[in-house]
């Protein structure tokens, strides 16, 4: 049986990703200012090894917990629904609480 992670192209398609995604974060005024004095390359990595777990490669996650990763940034203005982001905009919010926007929005 072939994986997700194999069908949608392995390591050669989620980096490329993960680099677009924060790409498109930082450019967003929004956004950047929870990343700053972030360890870009570093968060890179840690969310393209989360995703690989995540799509079913066989490794093993060890960044932070979300909640642990994000302690703090409230003080920046962090709120529930840039927590969840999972993409620039309204897309992506799958489990933020909002089931019924994130199928409109997907």
């Amino acid at each position: 049986m072939v994986s997700l992670y194999e069908k949608i192209g392995g390591k050669a398609k989620i980096v490329p990703a993960v680099d677009l995604f924060y790409r498109k974060v930082l450019a967003d005024e929004r956004l950047k200012q929870f990343f700053d004095p972030v360890n870009m390359d570093q968060l890179r990595s840690l969310q393209a090894m989360f995703l690989t777990m995540l799509v079913g490669a066989k490794m093993k996650y060890t960044g932070k917990d979300i909640r642990a990763a994000h302690t703090g940034l409230s003080g920046k203005g962090l709120n529930d629904d840039q927590e969840c982001l999972a993409g620039s905009g309204d897309r992506g919010r799958s489990g933020c609480g909002d089931h019924e926007a994130a199928g409109r929005n997907a």
